[in-house]
């Protein structure tokens, strides 16, 4: 329904009288005979009479009125039919007043964009940026009165998650938008410049469910997640420039049937070297130094490359605890970059999938392998303690009872969980 228009002013002439009779102590305290036979009150009626005139007509506007603005709308040349519905007219001239025609805005490019073809399912305008560039130093530099709009084809198949526009589709748009930027912009279509999404997992699964179930609905479901196109929380795509990130990733496995729970995901992002528009995702970790995510540009989509041969899947694994006392250089500065490295070389030594038990062979991981890996970190200056702690199965003691290593059987796999404790040299 029509909103109601609002009386602009309901004031009338008896108000607009005693308004301006209050006022005279105010502005001409010597003026004290407000009788209405005083000349200065006669002057006062006139004026509310000829004001409440114009507040009567200012809550009006006429037909005229109506077709002046239509034709400064329209231009000089527009007039209205005779027999024309003026409703109509009024109706189509503001329907066309909000059709994109000028690309000014970064919101303008990306309307008219998709108006180019109909093969451009999702358009991105980033302002002040020359993502056509190479390298990423050169994409994230601040560039005046350029403008970089990317686009994602429309495909058939989904199943593809590196979507890059054709060289056809790029000039269609570019020809496009060349005739309605503006004359100072520089502009360039561009494809998406991807982050590869990398993982290594450590699953559970429930005792009656085979392991080969589980590999396919999880890559699916990761990769589906994370796709440009039908990805993101909403199934609409991936949003550019937004990170992905571990928790995210447990909600989504954690809804598979068959799935007990997860114990572990690194993320990692590394591209070939033969890989075009693609940048590395830096990884994303918490003050206690916990890989949380990885981060993406504001720019940037994710691509999925999981790898199915680094899911490993088994029905438990043995809980190892391992905290580290680590003392860093001189100079070094605590962040949680250096804790997350620190964890990362400790993991590894009992993760299945780099240089702990594959499930295949013994082992045993003592403390004197943990010092050795730690002292390889150019930041490490010395170890002050090592903690191992596992069940009574699996710890090794020495003579005095203290566990000094963890033995693990030749079916068994480990999940580490890693404690750092860091201080600064003397000459810090």
């Amino acid at each position: 329904m029509p909103l109601t228009l609002p009386n602009l002013d309901d004031r009338r002439y008896a108000d607009l009288v005693e308004e301006a009779r209050a006022l005279i102590p105010t502005y001409a305290p010597e003026w004290t005979n407000h009788n209405p036979s005083d000349p200065g009150i006669t002057l006062i009626e006139l004026f509310a009479w000829l004001t409440e005139m114009q507040i009567y007509r200012l809550n009006r506007v006429t037909d005229d009125n109506v077709r002046t603005f239509l034709k400064l709308l329209n231009g000089k040349d527009w007039r209205l039919e005779h027999g024309a519905d003026l409703k109509a007219a009024i109706r189509d001239s503001v329907l066309k007043l909000r059709q994109v025609d000028r690309a000014v805005t970064a919101a303008d490019h990306e309307v008219l964009a998709r108006e180019a073809s109909p093969e451009v399912a999702r358009a991105k305008a980033m302002l002040r940026r020359n993502l056509g560039a190479i390298g990423e130093s050169e994409r994230q530099l601040d560039r005046e009165g350029h403008i970089s709009l990317i686009i994602l084809p429309r495909v058939v198949d989904l199943e593809d998650p590196s979507l890059q526009p054709t060289a056809e589709l790029i000039k269609a748009v570019d020809t496009y938008l060349d005739q309605r930027r503006l004359l100072t912009t520089r502009q360039h279509v561009v494809g998406p410049v991807y982050a590869p999404i990398s993982a290594d997992f450590l699953i559970t699964r429930q005792a009656d469910v085979p392991e080969q179930s589980l590999r396919e609905p999880i890559v699916q479901a990761i990769r589906t997640f994370l796709h440009p196109l039908k990805g993101g929380l909403d199934g609409r795509g991936w949003p550019f420039g937004r990170s992905v990130y571990i928790s995210e990733l447990n909600q989504l496995l954690e809804r598979i049937p068959g799935l007990d729970y997860i114990a572990d995901i690194g993320l990692f992002s590394q591209c070939r070297p033969d890989a075009v528009r693609c940048a590395q995702a830096p990884p994303l970790w918490n003050d206690e130094g916990d890989l949380i995510g990885l981060a993406l540009q504001d720019y940037h989509l994710p691509l999925a490359q999981i790898d199915p041969g680094r899911l490993v899947i088994a029905t438990t694994f043995v809980p190892v605890q391992v905290g580290v006392e680590v003392t860093v250089g001189a100079g070094v500065k605590i962040t949680a970059e250096l804790r997350g490295a620190i964890k990362t070389v400790v993991k590894r030594l009992f993760h299945p999938l780099y240089s702990g038990p594959n499930g295949k062979t013994a082992r045993t991981i003592d403390q004197e392998a943990i010092r050795i890996a730690l002292l390889q970190l150019p930041e490490v200056d010395a170890i002050k303690a090592i903690q191992i702690k596992s069940d009574l199965m699996h710890e090794v003691r020495d003579q005095q009872g203290a566990v000094v290593a963890v033995h693990i059987g030749e079916q068994e796999l480990v999940n580490a969980i890693v404690t750092v404790t860091l201080s600064t040299g003397a000459n810090q």
